[in-house]
């Protein structure tokens, strides 16, 4: 048998290797262009706080094991004068009078300091998420979401001024 010899053109070869660097270049640019998370937490609209869990029924968390901590937020919610919290949120559920089938999820959320208090609170673990305003002194029940599912868990942030 005769190997058989190849011949290749240099040309060829070179746009091969460039052709391997496009997607590197388009990476390293992307990452110039998104935010860090550091950033992402404080983009726009404030700092936000540690993350609280709660949840209804089954799904409820205890108080003590309701607060994360991380490194990128602010470690403390909004507080009155004497460092008690502002705003306390309820979680509760519902049925609907016309289909018992399926449940309102409301958070009752109770503002006892002066200045206004904006959330955002989202489904746990989800990206499906509501950002509600809360005025000084006052009580809110907020319609959070509709489902076949009578209990649910959540999480929030306090947007920190």
């Amino acid at each position: 048998m005769h190997p058989v010899a190849r011949a290749t053109s240099g040309f060829r070869h070179s746009i091969a290797s460039r052709r391997g660097l496009f997607p590197i270049a388009i990476f390293i640019i992307a990452l110039a262009v998104v935010p860090t998370p550091a950033t992402a937490q404080t983009f726009g609209k404030g700092m936000l706080s540690a993350e609280v869990v709660g949840g209804t029924g089954a799904l409820a968390i205890d108080e003590g094991t309701a607060k994360f901590s991380s490194p990128l937020v602010a470690p403390q919610r909004n507080v009155d004068a004497t460092g008690r919290l502002c705003l306390d949120v309820h979680p509760g559920s519902e049925r609907q009078t016309i289909n018992t089938l399926i449940y309102n999820h409301i958070l009752l959320l109770e503002n006892h300091c002066n200045k206004e208090i904006r959330i955002r609170a989202c489904y746990y673990k989800t990206d499906t998420c509501q950002e509600i305003t809360v005025h000084g002194d006052s009580r809110q029940r907020y319609v959070f979401g509709v489902f076949t599912e009578q209990n649910f868990r959540f999480s929030f942030r306090e947007y920190v001024n």
